[in-house]
């Protein structure tokens, strides 16, 4: 059996050399792309059973040439790049790493709202160039209305921090918890939540439901001292809509860790020209604790399956 690695998750080489091994005692070959030629990776993704990936895109163009495929594990806990549809039509067990990048997600949120309310990256430059504190004057975290769009296992954590620093919270979800109500959290429709809240801060998978979730009329809603956070997927937010609600100043600011792309992003993309923002080039989950997580949950996917006990099944 043939399984086949896409792409470096990160991993030392003492760590692969388990992997091989512990692979090897089931039965099974454990093949790198990156160790290929061109024509070596076409033969191997012919014969792998099973095939390791994190955010390479596999869609019907790419599986269609796969045709011994039974298992895919994805070293990711987004899903929007594998053609869900695809492996469940042609018997595909996908399996995935939810919850590896929970912590990292969530405190990634929150270095971005502080970031922006205590205006850090301005204070550092200044401070870099002999100025004072003219200009610099932020805002507190406490006391300031939080709201979280999709109170998955992200968006709970969320709200589990934000209590620390003192804030209200407020949710819109598809799915309403009680844990979350325990906690203090008023779920509102969308259109309230955004009119209400100082800070708004997405945590939903992309899909047909939410691909624009927040366009224009949403932004509009918004305040105009309030901030947008988004850690998710790019799609989610119309990115379009986002460049002229920040250069017309209708919200106070922005962090944004996804785009519409992947980057490295092109440098005249619109957006990268607004003010009071903080991006990063999707680094939510890339903390080395969360990646050594994830690595173990791929792997341990694949061994679950080899020993017919499939987990965390999407």
């Amino acid at each position: 059996m043939i399984i086949y690695m896409m792409q470096y998750l990160g991993m030392m080489d003492d760590e692969l050399k388990n992997w091989e091994k512990e692979f090897k005692d089931k039965g099974a070959e454990l093949v790198f792309d990156y160790n290929l030629r061109p024509d070596e990776k076409q033969k191997y993704l012919e014969k792998a059973e099973v095939v390791i990936t994190s955010n390479i895109p596999l869609k019907e163009d790419v599986l269609s040439k796969m045709p011994n495929l039974k298992m895919i594990s994805v070293a990711f806990t987004g899903l929007d790049h594998i053609d869900l549809e695809y492996c469940k039509s042609h018997d595909i067990l996908v399996s995935n790493a939810t919850g590896y990048s929970t912590n990292s997600v969530a405190e990634l949120v929150f270095a971005m709202i502080l970031g922006l309310y205590r205006h850090i990256i301005n204070a550092d430059n200044a401070t870099r160039n002999s100025k004072a504190k003219h200009g610099l004057v932020g805002n507190m975290l406490f006391g300031k209305k939080i709201g979280i769009i999709g109170t998955g296992k992200i968006g709970m954590r969320v709200a589990e921090i934000a209590t620390v620093f003192g804030c209200e919270l407020y949710a819109f979800s598809r799915t309403e918890k009680e844990e979350a109500k325990k906690m203090g959290v008023k779920y509102l429709p969308l259109e309230d939540l955004l009119a209400i809240c100082d800070i708004v801060t997405l945590h939903v998978p992309l899909n047909n439901d939410t691909f624009h979730l927040i366009g224009k009329n949403e932004l509009a809603l918004m305040k105009k001292t309030s901030i947008l956070i988004n850690v998710d997927r790019g799609d989610i937010i119309d990115e379009i809509a986002l460049t002229e609600a920040l250069l017309k100043k209708q919200i106070a600011g922005a962090g944004v860790d996804t785009f519409s792309m992947e980057p490295p992003l092109p440098v005249d993309l619109p957006i990268l020209y607004t003010s009071n923002t903080i991006f990063t080039p999707h680094v939510g989950y890339a903390t080395e604790e969360a990646i050594f997580e994830r690595n173990i949950m791929a792997k341990e996917n694949v061994l679950a399956w080899l020993e017919g006990k499939p987990i965390r099944v999407v």
